[in-house]
């Protein structure tokens, strides 16, 4: 992630996390769908709450905040990057030619292939 934060001249803070740690953070954070499903609707276990993506990045910062004392809330945050691609503020998504995403995008064209009417 590339936050900046408003001071003069602007600092641009590169903030990387472990790819486990984060798996780690995420599993915390992530509500148990048999939980949530209190009124007998159905819920998709695939679906992502906006608040689960709130509290992943406020744990994020706070983590953050307790290792180096600057509080990211305070700036913006101008990319997010994975070994699959990037998103930036300005809202440009560059995929990778990485062997993961062909991979990936082979499965997604065969399983939309497969659910197909013929």
């Amino acid at each position: 992630m590339i936050w900046t934060l408003p001071v003069v001249p602007p600092l641009q803070i590169t903030y990387t996390v472990n790819p486990q740690d984060a798996w780690e953070l995420w599993s915390s954070v992530r509500k148990d769908p048999e939980e949530e499903n209190k009124g007998g609707e159905e819920v998709k276990e695939n679906s992502i709450d906006i608040e689960e993506v709130m509290s992943f990045m406020q744990a994020l910062k706070s983590h953050f905040y307790r290792h180096f004392r600057l509080d990211l809330s305070a700036g913006s945050l101008n990319q997010v990057s994975t070994a699959l691609g990037s998103a930036k503020y300005n809202g440009r998504i560059k995929i990778s030619n990485s062997k993961y995403m062909i991979t990936t995008l082979t499965l997604l064209t065969e399983c939309a292939l497969l659910k197909m009417p013929i």
